[in-house]
């Protein structure tokens, strides 16, 4: 019997119970030639990471939190944007001589 476990922190994998990572660097992915698709197909094939349903919640716990962050630092800098502008220093000598 084989057993196969889980790449990230070596839990045993059930039966259909797992999920398939790959990760890579983002580039040009333009293929000109078949072998250079085959080539590249091969070594995804060999840098496949088998995870456990544990291992995807946190990937997808950590990708949730980093969207949750971005929102709200995309409020505050939206907020912070539509705040009025300072006056400069003579404007506000001159406005307070006014009053």
């Amino acid at each position: 019997m084989r057993v196969e476990y889980c790449d990230l922190c070596a839990s045993p994998l059930k039966e259909n119970n797992y999920w398939m990572l790959y990760v890579s660097e983002p580039r040009d992915t333009n293929f000109n030639e078949i072998e250079d698709y085959a080539v590249y197909m091969k070594r995804v094939e060999r840098e496949v990471k088998e995870i456990c349903p544990s291992c995807k919640h946190i990937f997808d716990k950590m990708f949730e939190l980093k969207l949750q962050r971005l929102s709200e630092l995309t409020e505050e800098l939206n907020l912070t944007y539509k705040l009025p502008t300072k006056l400069n220093p003579k404007e506000r000598k001159n406005d307070k001589e006014k009053k």
